[in-house]
């Protein structure tokens, strides 16, 4: 049925128009492109002299009129000719009128197939290599103008880059080049596996049809999904709705290929978890699983947290990131759980996911909780992970923790520290495990315990990289790294730190610019040989004042250490990146003096 064309007409509007108009108005929301049309000219009934034909009907989309033809005269009966039951002159002109302008338009349209048809003619003549290329190789090439995190699978990292209002995905780009473009682009499932949709108040529902045959074009590959809704802020409760129905067809459309889900990221509100199902006994290879609450399409709806769940199927993902979750809202099986990371975790959750998570291998954790933690006092036994090797914590009022884990094959831990009793609770947390710790980065924003520090260091003999940020240390510090006896007022009965490879320091100066070098003058024992500690890098980053320079005499040790151990990669920076040791030498004038010397020789 075609859109409607409105007649106008000095006669005054009728009740019957007038809920045409109020019926326009309520169909702007379904039809957004017909109502533009329609406001442009002022709704009115047919005149007298024109009485509507029973052959006219209410438009579907609009409301409005509808008539089989863009005048719609030829609708209209009319009795007032010369003789009886004959048309007057002007509808017989109009009825000739509208002959000759169908037979015009059915002109323009072969008229315009054959256009298409010659210009496909024409890019199979003129094309250098699309036409002329094995359809393989063209979608070879096609493939190179996807964008990185495409050609790398990658949906959760950066949301910025997504299938959104006003952005222009590439696949769309290349078939509107030509039909061959497009034969070929749209037959090549590995430009359609990969698919970031957002959502925000300007997307139309019927984005989900578009979803539906970008993920049909993806044949049988595993799909990499995301699927987020990008406001920022709270909006109207008629756009909250719109939005909510948006999801819930895109979902509806989702679960179609979900046994072809290999990674799915959504930011939504729980409470639309539910529409998320599986059939039974379906197989299903989701690997990675990103998760995040999105309360504000809650905003004025009465609704209650639900379950992240499938069904009667339940995944065991290898990779799994929440924000804004906690472990009470997933239906998971852990025995496949490799990586995992939080944010506004509880330690709660985290001790009793260590607890279940028996393969787990990288965890991260942003946690905020009570200062009290609550604790299963019936199990006074700590959790142990025999598995996990590198962890990140970042917490925020930590209660007991350190004090209730074990981790005896620990291998990396990046840490800050919010409290001073944090530095008691990491000692005694690596003396529990006795891991073989071999990176170690440590941050706080207080002022740390210096003699509790030595002594954690102390239990690491197996380090190989420390990273201190913004902890303040002093000469006593560097002085553990001589030989053994009681340096900094701690006993020291094996060598310090044997194994280190890399210090990294971020913070204020609080020692002696000498101090530094101490860590390259230590020598350890060996069967056959001394030989030095194996330190290939020493990067230190300080904030200094502006005529804070390097002392003559530690550039001087500087020269011959690095002449003397040309694998050392020794860099003394402020906290703006500028390199000390070139400023010092200019202060100093060493350069100068050096070219002096040379040229004397």
């Amino acid at each position: 049925m075609r859109p409607c064309k409105t007649l106008l007409s000095t006669a005054p509007p009728s009740p019957f128009s007038a809920r045409l108009l109020r019926a326009l108005r309520v169909s702007v929301v379904r039809n957004v492109m017909c109502c533009k049309l329609i406001r442009l000219a002022q709704p009115a009934r047919l005149s007298s002299h024109f009485p509507m034909a029973p052959e006219m009907t209410l438009c579907p989309q609009c409301f409005t009129m509808n008539t089989a033809i863009d005048t719609g005269f030829s609708q209209i009966s009319c009795t007032k000719g010369e003789e009886p039951d004959k048309p007057c002159h002007l509808c017989l002109q109009f009825s000739d009128l509208e002959q000759r302008t169908e037979k015009v338009k059915a002109e323009l349209e072969n008229l315009r197939q054959q256009s298409l048809q010659l210009r496909t003619k024409f890019n199979h003549h003129h094309d250098p290599f699309i036409h002329r290329l094995p359809p393989e190789v063209s979608s070879r090439i096609f493939l190179f103008c996807l964008p990185t995190r495409h050609l790398h699978q990658n949906v959760t990292a950066q949301r910025k880059r997504r299938f959104a209002d006003g952005a222009r995905p590439i696949q769309f780009v290349i078939g509107a080049v030509c039909q061959r473009w497009r034969e070929i682009a749209w037959s090549t499932p590995q430009l359609w596996n990969v698919l970031c949709l957002g959502v925000s108040r300007n997307t139309h529902p019927v984005r989900a049809q578009l979803v539906q045959s970008w993920l049909e074009r993806s044949g049988q590959l595993p799909l990499y999904l995301r699927v987020s809704y990008d406001e920022t802020a709270y909006q109207h409760a008629d756009v909250v709705a719109m939005s909510r129905m948006t999801l819930r067809l895109v979902i509806d459309t989702l679960n179609v290929f979900v046994s072809r889900w290999k990674v799915l990221s959504l930011r939504m509100p729980n409470s639309l978890y539910p529409l998320l199902e599986c059939q039974p006994e379906t197989p299903i290879m989701l690997e990675t699983l990103e998760l995040e609450h999105c309360s504000i399409l809650d905003f004025g709806v009465v609704v209650e947290p639900r379950k992240f769940s499938l069904g009667s199927v339940t995944p065991s993902p290898k990779s799994l990131t929440l924000f804004s979750l906690g472990l009470e809202a997933m239906d998971l099986k852990w025995d496949h759980l490799t990586t995992f990371k939080a944010s506004e975790f509880h330690v709660v959750d985290c001790l009793e996911l260590l607890r279940q998570a028996h393969q787990l291998e990288r965890c991260s954790f942003n946690v905020i909780t009570d200062e009290v933690t609550p604790v299963n006092e019936q199990d006074p036994q700590p959790v142990t992970n025999h598995s996990l090797q590198s962890l990140t914590v970042d917490f925020l009022m930590v209660g007991q923790f350190w004090e209730n884990l074990s981790l005896p094959s620990l291998r990396r831990l990046d840490f800050d520290i919010d409290r001073l009793a944090d530095f008691d609770h990491l000692l005694s947390f690596f003396r529990r495990s006795r891991c073989p710790l071999q990176v170690l980065s440590l941050s706080t924003s207080t002022d740390g315990r210096e003699e509790t520090l030595i002594r954690i260091l102390q239990t690491l003999p197996s380090l190989q990289t420390l990273c201190l940020r913004r902890i303040r240390i002093s000469d006593r510090f560097f002085e553990c790294f001589r030989t053994p006896g009681t340096s900094a007022g701690v006993q020291m009965a094996e060598h310090f730190l044997p194994e280190l490879q890399e210090f990294l320091f971020y913070g204020p100066r609080t020692f002696q610019w000498s101090s530094i070098l101490m860590m390259t003058n230590h020598q350890r024992q060996s069967l056959e040989q001394q030989i030095q500690r194996p330190l290939l890098s020493l990067d230190i980053s300080i904030r200094v004042e502006e005529d804070d320079h390097i002392d003559l005499d530690t550039l001087r040790k500087i020269d011959d250490i690095v002449k003397r151990n040309e694998s050392l990669d020794l860099a003394i920076e402020d906290d703006e990146g500028n390199n000390l040791i070139s400023s010092s030498r200019r202060f100093h004038r060493m350069d100068f003096d050096d070219a002096l010397m040379t040229n004397s020789d």
